[in-house]
């Protein structure tokens, strides 16, 4: 009985692991203009593996109006670049829209593993469902950005956290989830931000179940792989004050370009609404799935709520930086909030509807859920595909504007 229990949920798994990969390969060949960053971004990678990585920093450093854009400081997804376009024998940002599928398509795959664990087996093919149809994923899934990357390994680090609850030996979990944690110093900002929350809430449930040698593991794999992360930074861009001096011109000239004032600006009421409106069927069911949080003391759903909260909310604390791509590391913890809802009205279902009533009450419940993922897609086609949408800024989110990005 257990194993009937277990292979449909395994079958659904399955399939929806091929819907959401055709979904993500399908849209790739439709984007019709690249925007700014993604063109930097193959660019960088392009004369890396041309001249070397300091030609890189000098011509960033060189040329003032770069300063809005990337720097080369984020060397540890451009390395990844770098490969993806040896690979394809491609240098342009086409490379890098492969590589966030293929990220995109990992992190679903993940997004399973972990729910079914975690949650329930029931539980994992709607987290995948409701992640397989999210239009800010799929939205990064076609392009050469690095949102999809980032939230591939955002997505592993949490595997390997949970593994490490679950395991007391080996410890080989513990030093690959400090490992990893380190290594987001390399690739971007807002990774360091979650791995750190993620290794913080590791060490309090370490604290709670007394595993103090752990807790100096963790840390002390996290401080050495950091720091030579930062050492590779430092060393590749030119020195530690260069690459200090890298991080303040481009946050100052972010800051002041009129790219961020007139799109990237606004009040948390209306960063709020971008966020449902760019999935309100994920956002309402995980509304829900903080509630549960209440009467289930999941670990899972309290990080997911946690890792959310931390990732929809950094926007809010820097000027003119209200972007759903900043926030990209926050959808799949909302995925798991998302699917613990759904299996919690399924069951409420379940106990309230008599043994007549239950057969048509499941057949219209799934029939709902499933129009609702098909209604989630074509809002997708309809806002961003349709329009070729260049960026997740909080302007056109909310107003759709024409797909022309201006000069930053």
């Amino acid at each position: 009985m257990k194993t009937n229990s277990r292979s449909l949920p395994f079958l659904l798994c399955v399939l929806v692991m091929l819907f959401g990969t055709a979904l993500r390969v399908i849209d790739m060949g439709s984007v019709r203009f690249r925007s700014p960053d993604e063109n930097v971004y193959a660019s960088q990678a392009q004369k890396w593996s041309a001249s070397g990585i300091r030609s890189v920093a000098d011509e960033w450093e060189n040329r003032t109006e770069l300063a809005v854009f990337p720097s080369p400081v984020r060397i540890g997804y451009l390395l990844p670049l770098r490969i993806a376009q040896a690979i394809t024998g491609d240098a342009t940002p086409n490379a890098g829209a492969e590589l966030s599928c293929v990220a995109s398509i990992l992190s679903l795959g993940l997004v399973g593993v972990i729910a079914w664990r975690n949650l329930s087996p029931t539980a994992a093919p709607i987290a995948m469902a409701l992640f397989a149809v999210c239009p800010p994923e799929l939205m990064a899934a076609r392009r050469a950005w690095m949102e999809s990357f980032t939230g591939c390994l955002g997505t592993l680090l949490l595997l390997l956290m949970l593994e490490c609850l679950r395991r007391s030996e080996p410890r080989a979990w513990l030093v690959a989830a400090g490992a990893l944690a380190g290594w987001t110093v390399t690739v971007k900002e807002t990774s360091v931000s979650q791995a750190g929350l993620l290794l913080l809430l590791l060490c309090i449930a370490y604290v709670r179940q007394q595993r103090w040698r752990d807790i100096a593991i963790a840390t002390a794999v996290f401080a050495v792989t950091a720091t030579l992360g930062a050492w590779w930074v430092s060393y590749s861009i030119g020195g530690y004050n260069r690459t200090v001096e890298f991080f303040h011109r481009s946050y100052t000239a972010v800051a002041n370009a009129p790219y961020g004032r007139m799109y990237e600006t606004g009040t948390a009421a209306s960063w709020i609404k971008a966020i449902w409106i760019a999935d309100p069927l994920l956002v309402s069911l995980a509304v829900i799935g903080i509630a549960l949080l209440i009467a289930n003391r999941n670990t899972l759903l309290f990080w997911s709520a946690a890792t959310s909260l931390l990732c929809f909310s950094l926007p809010l604390t820097t000027e003119h930086r209200m972007n759903l791509r900043y926030a990209s590391l926050g959808w799949v913890p909302l995925c798991f909030l998302a699917a613990a809802a759904t299996v919690a009205l399924w069951q409420w279902l379940k106990r309230h509807a008599s043994t007549k009533e239950q057969l048509w009450a499941k057949g219209f419940a799934i029939v709902v859920f499933c129009l609702a993922l098909v209604a989630n897609y074509m809002s997708f086609r309809e806002r961003f595909v349709s329009t070729d949408l260049q960026d997740l800024s909080l302007r056109m989110v909310l107003n759709r504007p024409l797909p022309i990005t201006p000069e930053r």
